[in-house]
């Protein structure tokens, strides 16, 4: 144990300045997504979200918006860019994450459609993510009826 009080303030101060100058480069790191965020929801409001920009924005929409919310924000960007192979996968497994697996299985099946190199990887995420749902579905039966159809 330090026995100068002086050492102490010494470790405390510089403690201090290095946790300000983490919080204030996340803090404008936050700034900047939200900001962009809100550009990209303009466009994707009107339209015209394609190609990165769709990407960036399926990124950002977990950290601004509600779950339902997002959610309607994957299935407006999969419905505007059902051509571009990286935005109907990043869209689609985004809806699949996000519980919805008819209109995520959608989107990876779109993306498999027109980049077939990537369709091994949808079928192995659709069957996961159905397995998992059905698994969660038979955890809310009644435990009677669950032992009878097992």
């Amino acid at each position: 144990m330090f026995k100068s009080t002086g050492v102490l303030k010494e470790l405390d101060q510089l403690w201090q300045e290095d946790i300000e100058l983490e919080w204030q480069r996340r803090h404008e790191h936050f700034q900047n997504d939200r900001s962009r965020f809100e550009q990209l929801q303009r466009r994707a409001a009107a339209g015209d979200l394609r190609g990165e920009s769709a990407l960036r924005y399926i990124k950002l929409v977990s950290r601004f918006q509600a779950e339902g919310e997002a959610t309607a924000c994957y299935r407006g960007v999969y419905a505007t860019n059902q051509d571009d192979a990286k935005v109907c996968f990043a869209a689609g497994l985004a809806l699949l994450l996000a519980g919805v697996v008819e209109d995520g299985s959608q989107a990876l099946l779109r993306a498999a459609e027109l980049e077939p190199a990537v369709a091994q990887r949808v079928r192995a995420l659709i069957a996961e993510h159905r397995k998992r749902w059905m698994t969660e579905e038979a955890d809310q039966i009644n435990p009677d009826v669950r032992d009878i159809c097992a």
